[in-house]
Order: structure tokens, then sequence, then C-alpha cells
């Protein structure tokens, strides 16, 4: 039995002797001392507010028997792991700013349409980036500021920059340029190393397999889109190596044969992957390791090409 089960029978076990004590009592003064007394379990008071939202839904007494779990969210054994972090006296400036319970400062905010913020807008453009996405049109002013203003902030270390805007106000065309930057990056890195510099000795997994190890300098470049939501992820993945997503006066093929068979369509290049679930990772794994397809290789090759 994991820590997590011993947690949550805990709870069970005295959920079932609030019940009785709570007779009498309102709907609410009994989620209330649920909450209460998860709370204090969590030893981490700092991750609670004081209100709650409670959602009751009706279930099948069959469904109920085969899962005993209450806490059942898909995030457990990540929360599970925080709060174990935290317990060990782990610290970590981004989580910490992600959880903490104190109001954001609005006054690093900056309306980009007031004329009086100039003064904190301007420097911004100073330092333009070395890449961009290969798109068909530049970014607006806002965009490129956010995207300036991103890599600035994380050109040290982490941190969190957050976008709004309803779909269709250019998120996914930002994010391109991001990307863009960031292989860049490594790029110039690459292009200072000696040949015999980007592998490392070899070296030998729990498997008994060896492999060349890549150089540290060249490491902590990926990249990782995710979200609640798997199709807004999956979106993005497929839209950013579609082959009209970038201006058609670059002549540009980075194994587009293989990124065309795993988004089923015409491709510019190998950059990304759906992953995520189980099913996105066998389909990755048999277009492009094992190379079958379900769809002909005249409709998802580009121009017949074969490597």
């Amino acid at each position: 039995m994991t820590d997590f089960d011993t947690f949550q029978n805990e709870i069970k076990d005295e959920i079932s002797s609030f019940i009785i004590a709570y007779e009498e009592r309102t709907v609410g003064e009994y989620f209330s001392k649920i909450f209460n007394s998860i709370k204090t379990k969590m030893k981490i008071s700092e991750l609670f507010k004081d209100k709650i939202q409670v959602k009751i839904s009706l279930i099948k007494k069959d469904i109920l028997q085969n899962n005993n779990s209450i806490l059942n969210s898909f995030f457990m054994d990540d929360l599970n792991m925080i709060l174990k972090f935290y317990e060990n006296g782990g610290k970590d400036a981004i989580l910490d700013d992600y959880l903490t319970s104190d109001e954001i400062n609005k006054s690093k905010r900056i309306d980009l349409r007031n004329s009086d913020n100039l003064d904190k807008i301007l420097p911004v453009f100073l330092d333009f980036p070395l890449g961009a996405f290969a798109s068909q049109y530049s970014l607006m002013f806002s965009q490129q500021f956010a995207v300036n203003e991103i890599l600035k902030r994380f050109k040290n270390g982490g941190a969190i920059y957050a976008i709004n805007g309803p779909p269709g106000t250019g998120k996914t065309t930002l994010l391109k340029d991001i990307i863009a930057c960031i292989v860049t990056k490594r790029a110039e890195i690459l292009a200072q190393m000696n040949e015999d510099e980007i592998f490392n000795e070899k070296i030998e997994n729990n498997e008994g397999k060896r492999f060349h190890a890549l150089n540290p300098k060249l490491r902590n470049f990926e990249i990782v889109v995710g979200s609640s939501n798997n199709g807004a992820v999956e979106n993005i993945s497929k839209e950013i190596p579609k082959f009209d997503s970038i201006d058609g006066k670059y002549d540009v093929d980075y194994f587009s044969e293989f990124a065309a068979k795993l988004i089923s369509e015409r491709a510019w290049g190998l950059i990304c992957a759906t992953l995520g679930k189980r099913k996105n990772f066998n389909d990755f794994c048999n277009k492009f390791i094992w190379g079958s397809n379900n769809n002909s290789d005249e409709k998802n090759s580009n121009n017949g090409k074969k490597f």
C-alpha cells in the first residue's frame, strides 16, 4: 500500500465518523468539516484557500464498488510527489511562484496600447532574437513583445509567463516563434563545437545497452506542450509541421517524409510529435520507428521523395 493509499483510507475513516456526528447538520457544515480535516492532514495549508467548491454526482453502485478511490483525480500522483517534495524540505522558485497564495503583482503588467508606457515597451525591442519561424507573415507588435519578453525572462533560468486570448488571436503563431528561438539558441552552441564534442563517452543503461550521451551543453532545450485539453495540444502538434504553415518561398525539408506519416498529410519537417495518451505513443512508434501507415505512401509523402 502506498503512502497515498494510507492517506486516503484515513480520510475515509474520518468521513465515516463525521456522518454520525454531523447527522443533524447542514450539507455545508459537513463538507467544511471534511475540508478542514483534509487541509490539516495535508500539512501544507498554503496550498488551500478558505473557500471550497463541491460537485455532487450520482454514481451507479457497481461503478462505486469497482473504484474505491475517493480522490480519483488524474493528477493525484503528481500532487503526491509535490507534497513529498515539500515535506522533505524541497525548494523550487518556479513551483513556489505557481502555488503561491499571494495576490498577483499587477504593477508589472504593461498595457501596450497606452503611449504612456513607451519607456517600458521600447527597451524590449532593442534585443531581438536571432531566430524566427518561417511563417508567411511576421509577428504583430504585441506578439513580438511577448516573445522578446519571454526569452529575456527565461535567459537565466525558468519562469512563468501567461498569455491569454480567445481562439484565432495568434497564440499558436507566437508559440512557433518561441520554438524557433529555442532551436536557434541550441544551434548557436552546436556551431561552436567540434564534431567529437557533440556526444560524450559511451554509457550503459539498466538493461546493459550502451549508447553515446549527448553533451550536457546541448541538453535542456526540450519543449513540452501540455494542457488539460488534449484536443488543443494535438492541434498545435499537428499545425507546426504542416507544409502550409511555412512560407512557400522557403525550401525546407527536414525528414519531411517521416513527418508526413505522423500527421497524415504533407509536412515540411519532423519537429514535434503528438504523444500523451498510450494510443498516441503507439501511433508514433508504428509510423515513425516501424514505418507502418494505414494511408498510402503516395498520399502522405512529399512529391514521392524517398530517403
